[in-house]
C-alpha cells in the first residue's frame, strides 16, 4: 500500500530507478508506472466495461478525454491481449459476475501502462480458466519487461510465476530467497513462525 501511494511511510525509503521517492495518493504512483490490483474491488458498477478501464487509462500526449469510440476500442485491444475477447466492453459493469469483475480491474490496471504491477489475490474471485489467462497475460508482461510483485498464499501460484520470494508474517520481512530454493514446508513454516508438526 505504501509503494501503492495508499499508505504513508513512518519511516523508511523508496528507491524507484535511482531516486528517492514518496507517493501522497495513488494518481501519485500511477503517475510513477506504478499501479496495483487490490483484492478488494474498485469497479463502478453503473459504468460501462469501457468507462471503468478508462477511468485511469493511459491518454494520448494533448488528451484530456477519450471518446466513446476510442474507450470502446482501448477496451477491446486491452481485453484481446487478456485473451477475455467474450467480455463485451458496452456491457454495464453491474451485469457482470466476480470473476469477470476481476478481470476488468485487471484490464484497467494495464490501461495505465504499468512498468511495475502489484497484485493483491489477484486470482481469489477468478474461475480457473481465467486464472490460466492471467497466468499467461503475467508471463507476455514479464517478458515485455514490467516487474511484478504477486501477493498470495497459494504456493502453487507462486511457483509458477515467482523469480525471488519473501514471505512476511505479521507485516515483518521473515525471508527472501530464490524460487525453489526452499520447500513448501520450509516456507509454510516461516509463514507461520513454528514447525509444522506443532501445528497438527
Amino acid at each position: 500500500k505504501i509503494i501503492a501511494g495508499v499508505a504513508q511511510p513512518n519511516a523508511g525509503e523508496i528507491i524507484l530507478n535511482g531516486a528517492s521517492v514518496r507517493f501522497t495518493s495513488p494518481i501519485d504512483a500511477i503517475r510513477a508506472s506504478i499501479v496495483s490490483v487490490f483484492q478488494e474491488l474498485s469497479i463502478i458498477p453503473d459504468l460501462t466495461v469501457a468507462e471503468n478501464i478508462s477511468i485511469v487509462s493511459h491518454r494520448p500526449k494533448g488528451k484530456h478525454f477519450l471518446s466513446l469510440k476510442q474507450q470502446c476500442l482501448r477496451a477491446e485491444e486491452i481485453l484481446a491481449r487478456m485473451k477475455c475477447e467474450d467480455i463485451d466492453p458496452r456491457e454495464l459493469c453491474s451485469n457482470l459476475s466476480l470473476s469477470r469483475l476481476q478481470l476488468v480491474e485487471i484490464a484497467k490496471a494495464l490501461s495505465t501502462k504499468p512498468s511495475i504491477l502489484i497484485l493483491d489475490e489477484a486470482t481469489s474471485a477468478l474461475a480457473a480458466a481465467d486464472t490460466e489467462k492471467v497466468f499467461t497475460l503475467l508471463g507476455d508482461l514479464r517478458n515485455d519487461g514490467v516487474s511484478m510483485i504477486y501477493i498470495s498464499h497459494h504456493l502453487r501460484e507462486i511457483e509458477m510465476i515467482a523469480d525471488v520470494c519473501s514471505v512476511f508474517r505479521n507485516g515483518e520481512r521473515v525471508s527472501t530467497f530464490a524460487q525453489g530454493t526452499k520447500s513448501q514446508e520450509e516456507i509454510i513454516e516461516m509463514m507461520l513462525g513454528r514447525p509444522l508438526s506443532t501445528v497438527f
